[in-house]
């Protein structure tokens, strides 16, 4: 059982006795798997400031002399603690949740703590992957659900993140989709999501539409059917925010978006927005610069 020092952190970094009854008895054997760890929060929270920089959003961020030396030390007391660091990291994003309702930006901070914890503990956090699938799918705060499970990974978690781009609710698909742009590195799961955002592109909200192109551009996998599929959002969108982003999600593509200059030309001197003309322009330079840079 987690021992959580109370007399030398703010309230905030509390652990409630009835959070931690709560995930011990919710959550399918995490009481058999923890062990006697103690923990104050104060160096919990130490641990997961270690594992990000944090002014990475900052326009002149650099890595701090011995970060990775103190992050790579932060990952394995991270890991020593296992499962018993899951119910302090539902504490974190329960807070960073409450901190989103009035300051988005500095629940950033908060939060890409929490996503690169889950993301190293891995398979030690499944057994919090019911839930928060759970929390997902209800629109319980589903854009954190989302983003733990995409760092859990693993095969219940991806089909969960999939699934989710059908759900009913549109703030839930939001989430889906957002979160998937994590998984670039897993192939099976970022040529699903690519064929599952296609469709997405065609039937969404505008809101949808814009994270789709988002995420599609970061993975970017399968440029021989996406690069058409923005090409038509860029054409005939009726917002001409999306077709602008549409542009600059097909410039994502480098090389690969050569393809697309003769219709980007068009567009650049066709279209009623001056938006989407200079943002066609850009890309078009762009273009011209990585295939002058061919071998």
């Amino acid at each position: 059982m987690i021992v959580v020092s109370r007399s030398n952190m703010p309230n905030r970094k509390t652990l409630s006795v009835s959070l931690l009854i709560y995930y011990c008895v919710t959550v399918p054997n995490l009481t058999a798997q923890m062990s006697s760890v103690v923990v104050s929060a104060h160096d919990f929270n130490q641990i997961l400031n270690a594992l990000v920089i944090t002014n990475i959003l900052t326009t002149n961020a650099t890595m701090p002399d011995g970060w990775l030396e103190r992050r790579g030390q932060a990952v394995a007391r991270l890991k020593y603690l296992g499962t018993n660091a899951l119910p302090l990291l539902i504490n974190e994003l329960n807070y960073a949740a409450d901190i989103e309702k009035t300051n988005k930006i500095e629940a950033i901070g908060f939060k890409v703590r929490i996503w690169a914890a889950f993301n190293e503990l891995g398979s030690q956090a499944m057994p919090l992957i019911e839930n928060l699938i759970t929390n997902l799918n209800t629109d319980r705060n589903p854009g954190n659900a989302a983003q733990a499970l995409a760092n859990i990974g693993g095969p219940r978690a991806s089909a969960a993140l999939l699934n989710a781009l059908t759900n009913p609710t549109v703030n839930v698909q939001i989430s889906a989709a957002s979160a998937l742009a994590v998984c670039q590195n897993d192939d099976d799961l970022a040529n699903e999501a690519v064929e599952r955002l296609l469709n997405c592109l065609e039937t969404g909200s505008a809101q949808m539409r814009g994270v789709a192109m988002n995420t599609l551009s970061t993975l970017k996998r399968k440029p021989e059917v996406v690069i058409p599929a923005l090409l038509r959002i860029a054409k005939s969108d009726p917002e001409f925010v999306l077709r602008a982003y549409a542009i600059q999600s097909i410039g994502c593509f480098g090389t690969n978006a050569i393809s697309a200059k003769t219709d980007l030309e068009i567009i650049s001197k066709a279209d009623g927005n001056n938006t989407v003309q200079k943002t066609a322009k850009r890309i078009l330079a762009s273009l011209e610069l990585n295939s002058t840079n061919l071998p």
